[in-house]
């Protein structure tokens, strides 16, 4: 009986090709739309980190000029916070080190802070993020990260 039905349908057994690519399709969509959601909170987290950081090594910056008497200069930067000053009156009057750790950190972007002093005696020193394109200007994530701008 069954060779007299040649074009018997047999059971389903599996997905078509064209029902594979249309799952594939939509979990590639949802897979972006997500992944673009998830990468735009990592930048937000990594300004959020800089802040952070950059009011840190401030606070020790801070401490070192009462300590001092003035900020380093723009050679020495930020290595006053965690080495000590060749200048032997300051030498004497330095209290650090300054930061919990034997490095100056890197920026959330793994590149360096930029120290710059200033003409200010309010503000005598700036501490300076570029963001995520690490050049200055910029907005969004692509902006700088000041100490001035943190008002901290």
């Amino acid at each position: 009986m069954s060779q007299s039905r040649p074009f018997q349908m047999r059971a389903r057994q599996g997905f078509t090709l064209i029902e594979l690519l249309v799952v594939i399709a939509i979990l590639g969509i949802l897979a972006g739309v997500v992944s673009f959601s998830v990468f735009r909170e990592v930048d937000k987290a990594r300004v959020t980190a800089a802040e952070q950081q950059i009011a840190q090594i401030k606070v020790a910056m801070q401490k070192y000029c009462l300590d001092v008497g003035s900020p380093p200069s723009n050679d020495v930067g930020l290595q006053a916070l965690i080495e000590r000053p060749s200048e032997e009156n300051q030498a004497k009057l330095w209290g650090g080190p300054y930061l919990e750790t034997d490095e100056i950190p890197l920026d959330p972007w793994r590149r360096p802070y930029i120290y710059r002093t200033t003409d200010s005696e309010a503000v005598p020193f700036e501490v300076i993020s570029y963001g995520k394109d690490g050049v200055e200007g910029g907005e969004g994530t692509n902006a700088d990260i000041s100490s001035r701008k943190l008002g901290r």
